[in-house]
């Protein structure tokens, strides 16, 4: 991505000035669709059978995290919900840099680069299911206890 930028920067028509105070404002349409980021994961918790999913942030590490309590989501199930948000928004602002007029194309690109570096906790997660891909791990959530866990099959 940052070569794709580096290279569409290069070529492009607008102000260098012009073009970084986009990017930057990307930067802030990112913290607008975290809502939207953390919905599609509640979305998908609801899809996978979670009868009550909450959202939860913690404001001092910006951090920000869909729950569906008492629910055990299993490896496949959490694996798709964690990476849907990556998938969706990341296809939306790509589709936006390349299509709209150059100056405003960088505000997706902004967006895009600290949307992808906010996934960052959903890839963690994911490398821990794939890690213990064979012990069939599970998550579980309680909200009532702002917890989760993290269980794997016993060999």
């Amino acid at each position: 991505m940052l070569v794709s930028g580096g290279v569409y920067f290069l070529f492009q028509t607008d102000s260098v000035g012009d073009s970084i105070l986009k990017l930057f404002l990307g930067f802030f349409v990112f913290f607008l669709i975290v809502p939207i980021h953390e919905l599609i994961h509640g979305i998908g918790y609801k899809l996978a059978g979670a009868e009550k999913v909450s959202y939860k942030a913690i404001w001092k590490q910006m951090i920000f995290y869909a729950m569906a309590d008492r629910f055990v989501a299993r490896k496949k199930q959490f694996v798709l919900l964690a990476i849907a948000p990556f998938v969706l928004i990341n296809t939306l602002f790509i589709t936006l840099f390349l299509y709209l007029p150059e100056p405003v194309s960088w505000v997706s690109y902004g967006a895009l680069l600290m949307h992808t570096a906010g996934c960052s906790g959903d890839f963690a997660l994911m490398s821990y299911f794939y890690n213990y891909w064979e012990k069939n791990p599970v998550t579980y959530d309680d909200v009532v206890g702002q917890m989760s866990y993290f269980f794997l099959k016993k060999d």
